[in-house]
């Protein structure tokens, strides 16, 4: 399962940043929703 991306996969040799994919967003909004329960206790 990958967590981030490349913007543009296909042209290695070109400024790259990374991009959360579908199963990254869920992971971070999973780890917010915990850190704001955690927060209320």
């Amino acid at each position: 399962m990958n967590l981030i991306r490349l913007t543009i996969p296909d042209k290695m040799r070109s400024p790259q940043r990374y991009m959360l994919t579908d199963a990254g967003v869920q992971l971070k909004l999973l780890h917010e929703q915990q850190q704001a329960s955690s927060r209320t206790e």
